[in-house]
Order: C-alpha cells, then sequence, then structure tokens
C-alpha cells in the first residue's frame, strides 16, 4: 500500500523549501496537464486509464496536491512519457540513479527507452519470466504489468 507523500522529497520545516514544494507542484501540474491535453485525453479519461481518481488528477494538475511514485509511473506509462523525466519533473530521487550504472547498463537503459511501449512491456514480460524461473520475479505494480 502507498502513501501520498509531496511531490518532493525532504523536510519542508523553512518557508523556502514550502513555496519552492509548491513551485515545484504546480510546475509539475502543468506538466502533466499539458501532457494530457496533447494525448487527447480528459481528466476522467487519464484518471480511469491510470487506475486513480478524477479529483486526484484535477489537484495534481492544480499543484494543490503531492503524489506518490506509484501515481507517476502509471500517468507515465499511460502517456507514454519517459518515467525519469517524470519523475525528475515532480522533484523526487530516484533510486538507483543512471550514473551508478555502468557504461553497458546505461547503454541497454538508452536503447530500451528508445524502444517503442508494446516493445517494453514484452522486454519485460521476458524477464519477469526469467527472474521466476529463479525464483523471483518483477513486482507488477512496479511496472504496472496487465496479465492476460
Amino acid at each position: 500500500m502507498s502513501t501520498n507523500i509531496p511531490v518532493t522529497s525532504g523536510v519542508m520545516g523553512r518557508k523556502g523549501r514550502a513555496q519552492d514544494a509548491i513551485a515545484i507542484s504546480v510546475q509539475f501540474g502543468k506538466w502533466i496537464r499539458e501532457q494530457r491535453d496533447r494525448a487527447g485525453l480528459t481528466q476522467e479519461q487519464l484518471a480511469e486509464l491510470a487506475e486513480t481518481h478524477a479529483v486526484h488528477l484535477s489537484r495534481i494538475e492544480k499543484g494543490r496536491t503531492g503524489t506518490t511514485r506509484e501515481t507517476i509511473t502509471a500517468l507515465a506509462r499511460v502517456l507514454r512519457l519517459d518515467l525519469r523525466e517524470a519523475l525528475n519533473k515532480a522533484g523526487m530521487d530516484q533510486p538507483g540513479d543512471v550514473g551508478s550504472l555502468s557504461a553497458i547498463q546505461q547503454e541497454l537503459l538508452q536503447y530500451f527507452n528508445k524502444l517503442p511501449f508494446e516493445q517494453q512491456l514484452d522486454l519485460l514480460a521476458i524477464a519477469d519470466a526469467i527472474w521466476r524461473r529463479h525464483g523471483q520475479g518483477i513486482d507488477d505494480k512496479v511496472f504496472n504489468i496487465k496479465k492476460k
């Protein structure tokens, strides 16, 4: 179960940080709305596809609320956005920063991000099958993979 967290990370003890958090929330919300408009979706349609509530999406777009990584991931998936860019726009730190990857891992990640969405899902399904064979597996909620 995920909890709502502010769009930015860190403690908001100072007025300046709180103002920065509000500014980031507003900018992120405007960016999400632009991406939704570009995709030709209504708030209701995007909310349904991202499995969230239209009221919550409206508050995100207006910069009036924070959101979770799970919601940002779902919005990025539906709008076919680069997840790293979406997290960056939301002011969230990203675990497993690309800088910590080897050169070959960075090259593979760049190649993966250039693939069409359906091919990305196919590769994730293959990786999931391999990991499950070894007693592990990809957390479906992380990648928002829909089982057929």
